[in-house]
């Protein structure tokens, strides 16, 4: 009996020897790499120190900042397409060590923040298994952690052994360097129509889903304030043709609630949707509502003078 159980541990601790061999060199090849580029958490495996300003956000915040060309300023995009309040929150505690005192955290807010539905509209949980801690990922669960974190290889089946012998070439987002908008003006006007509505549909979602995402907007300023950062709530620019869909109903209800935000908190808004430098020229736009590589240059060098401008960031 003992015989047995002694070959019975050496075998499970050579198989597990293996698959650790196997998955190191997995994480590796550029088929991983591609996939976290895919997801876009690559970027948080090199999270700077010292850092004065971080942004926030789902792709609105993602696609309109770009810190690599400021001097003298450090600065980190933690935005995730698609990303809520609530990950903003537990994303800013988890890097909270790389951030001064002081440092200024910006907060997007489309116009869809408030509706997103965790369930319905949510779907990138998994993302953050590599890069927050497993008890605060929305419905984690033991089988998806060790698929995402820590042992990969072990879920891909055949493709992931094929990549130790025949890899790909690793593949940037082409999106990441995009320098023009995606869209002819034609076929823009009808892709800022679909988003609008796809976005007021997000919005009708039930009252729960808002209180949901406003209670985590505030759970994130007051943690703010706790640790001695400066909140400053901002919404990114847009175009024309994606503005001119959303009425006058609609604009009360966003504004009300950050107003309220505002009056609560003591905290800044910073609103440039209908900015003229912005909404009037598509060509700074990837699409209908998310800048691309010269706009988002442009923009972030212009929330920098504002926030300096009213003494927010020294």
């Amino acid at each position: 009996m003992k015989k047995f159980l002694l070959k019975a541990v050496l075998l499970i601790g050579m198989t597990a020897a293996v698959m650790a061999l196997l998955n190191s060199l997995y994480i590796r090849t550029n088929v991983y790499k591609n996939d976290i580029e895919l997801a876009g958490t690559g970027k948080f495996d090199h999270v700077p120190d010292g850092l004065q300003v971080v942004n926030l956000g789902s792709s609105h915040g993602e696609w309109a900042f770009d810190y690599s060309g400021m001097s003298n300023l450090r600065g980190f995009n933690m935005a995730l397409s698609s990303q809520d309040f609530y990950y903003d929150y537990q994303a800013l505690k988890r890097y909270r060590k790389n951030l001064t005192a002081g440092s200024v955290v910006l907060i997007p807010v489309s116009y869809f923040s408030f509706g997103l539905g965790a369930q319905k509209d949510m779907p990138f949980d998994y993302r953050y298994y590599g890069i927050l801690p497993y008890r605060v990922i929305r419905g984690h669960n033991l089988i998806d952690y060790l698929k995402y974190r820590w042992c990969p290889i072990t879920f891909t089946g055949y493709d992931g052994v094929k990549a130790l012998f025949k890899d790909e070439k690793f593949q940037i987002d082409p999106d990441k360097v995009l320098k023009k908008n995606n869209y002819s003006l034609g076929a823009l006007k009808s892709l800022a129509r679909k988003r609008a509505d796809y976005h007021k549909k997000i919005m009708r979602n039930p009252k729960s889903d808002h209180d949901y995402n406003i209670a985590n907007l505030e759970k994130l300023l007051v943690y703010c304030k706790k640790e001695g950062l400066k909140p400053v709530l901002i919404t990114t620019p847009y175009t024309d043709y994606y503005n001119v869909n959303f009425g006058k109903g609609f604009y009360n209800d966003f504004y009300g609630t950050i107003e309220s935000m505002q009056r609560k908190y003591g905290v800044p808004y910073l609103d440039y949707s209908h900015d003229s430098r912005f909404s009037g020229a598509p060509q700074l736009f990837r699409d209908s509502d998310h800048l691309n590589v010269p706009g988002r240059t442009w923009f972030t060098q212009i929330v920098i003078d504002d926030l300096r401008g009213q003494r927010l960031l020294e």
